[in-house]
């Protein structure tokens, strides 16, 4: 920019004037250059299926299920295409169910995993197996119960559910992880597909956090209110067609997006993008944003 301003007739002043704005302008794009990827987290329109995709401000993607095999195949391939990213470091099988694992093994074809964490149940760890090893790949598959912690570049994991010890007497919906995620910005819940025969065991360790992914995609469960009053989210997302007493629901105009626990459904708004603590983007007919304050 320097040597192109130089080289036109122009006053002296105004030459150092433009060569200013023009340094200006330069530092700007080496600082956002150098602060690195932007964190983010997409939260996929997978039906009624399970699909998050997490950036991470150092560049690695995380996968928190992948919803059923077309989904990972054509919606989350194609996207992460799209992103630039080539490799996925971490995905979180919630439980050995199909609309949670398909698109992961689906995906695993397209893109190459290197750790798969999953829960106890032979559901899941057959699941966890069948998500294809790119040759000269060294996969992990980590089985994982409450207590385990686990990080990427930063981003801490706890494991809040199940037990270990007590798999055996659950159904496959009750033996699904449930993941205290925790971001620089933003602090996550994900829920899997536990039923109601599970939350009461935990409300006493429920975290606050900043995003509560409901369970079984938004179906209705007597302890919801008490799951949303233990966790008080800003944000409750729905990975499914709609939402039965999760809070007050949005069509994703950004004008009636206000107050706590304000809930958003993927399959009415689309995907829905949180990029900091409080800030939303949700696709649907047109692009809309909003910051709830």
């Amino acid at each position: 920019l320097l040597l192109i301003i130089s080289i036109f007739n122009v006053r002296p002043r105004l030459k150092v004037l433009c060569g200013a704005a023009a340094t200006a302008l330069l530092c700007l794009v080496l600082v956002k250059s150098w602060q690195g990827p932007e964190e983010r987290t997409v939260f996929v329109y997978a039906g009624e299926g399970d699909a998050a995709i997490l950036h991470l401000d150092c560049g690695e993607t995380v996968l928190v299920d992948g919803g059923r095999p077309e989904t990972g195949r054509r919606s989350i391939a194609n996207y992460l295409r799209a992103q630039g990213v080539a490799t996925i470091s971490l995905a979180v099988l919630s439980h050995g169910h199909q609309d949670h694992y398909g698109g992961l093994i689906e995906l695993g074809r397209q893109v190459p995993i290197r750790t798969v964490v999953y829960p106890p149940g032979e559901p899941a760890r057959w699941a966890a197996s069948q998500i294809p090893v790119p040759r000269g790949m060294n996969r992990t598959l980590l089985r994982v119960g409450r207590g385990a912690q686990f990080s990427v570049c930063g981003a801490r994991f706890t494991v809040l559910w199940p037990p270990p010890e007590r798999v055996s007497q659950l159904a496959e919906n009750d033996r699904s992880l449930v993941l205290l995620v925790q971001t620089r910005d933003v602090d996550y819940l994900f829920t899997g597909d536990i039923t109601d025969a599970v939350p009461d065991r935990l409300i006493s360790s429920l975290p606050k956090v900043d995003v509560l992914k409901v369970p079984h995609h938004g179906h209705p469960m007597e302890s919801a209110t008490r799951m949303l009053d233990a966790t008080s989210p800003g944000l409750v997302v729905v990975s499914g067609e709609e939402s039965s007493g999760w809070g007050e629901e949005t069509d994703g105009n950004p004008e009636i997006a206000q107050g706590a626990g304000h809930t958003y459904v993927t399959g009415q708004v689309g995907a829905i993008t949180i990029k900091k603590k409080g800030c939303v983007d949700v696709f649907s007919k047109e692009e809309r944003s909003k910051c709830l304050k």
